[in-house]
């Protein structure tokens, strides 16, 4: 079967989406600490890959440890979230463009739409007036917010 652009495009959007997921989680991690400080630095982790997993719907080999969390934690989950989005409405930008390009995805893969657009909307996070970025728009976005969190570096200049 011959590639065509929509397949090479797929790995490339799928990447920069994970960038931003990790960006998200870094910043949701350095969010929650201060709001539960008689809590661990595991549970800080958990409520953030929770809030992740809420936006961007949960990954099919989630552990059966974070899946409990999530059941257990769901109210808790969407208050951070509305929070985060709350005190740092700068990254409604990223999550919204994030989220779309995810929806894009899914649908040049095949899959169903999975509704995130739909409820991040309904929670107030998706900026529906936003404009949808072009796709080299987004991959620019996600490894600069990569490079910024120190998440990516710069390849080092070759030696001559």
């Amino acid at each position: 079967m011959p590639e065509t652009a929509a397949t090479r495009l797929l790995p490339i959007l799928q990447e920069g989406i994970e960038i931003t997921k990790m960006v998200l989680y870094r910043k949701l991690r350095d969010f929650v600490t201060p709001r539960f400080p008689e809590h661990s630095a595991a549970f800080h982790g958990q409520l953030a890959g929770g809030v992740v997993n809420d936006l961007f719907g949960p990954p099919p080999d989630l552990p059966e440890t974070a899946a409990a969390f999530m059941g257990k934690n769901g109210e808790l989950i969407a208050q951070e979230r509305q929070a985060f989005a709350s005190e740092l409405p700068e990254m409604k930008i990223v999550i919204t463009d994030a989220l779309r390009m995810q929806t894009i995805c899914a649908l040049l893969a095949g899959l169903a739409d999975p509704g995130l657009l739909q409820r991040a909307e309904s929670a107030g996070i998706l900026l529906a007036e936003r404009e949808i970025p072009l796709p080299h728009t987004f991959i620019d976005m996600a490894r600069r917010l990569g490079k910024a969190s120190g998440l990516l570096t710069p390849p080092a200049p070759s030696q001559p």
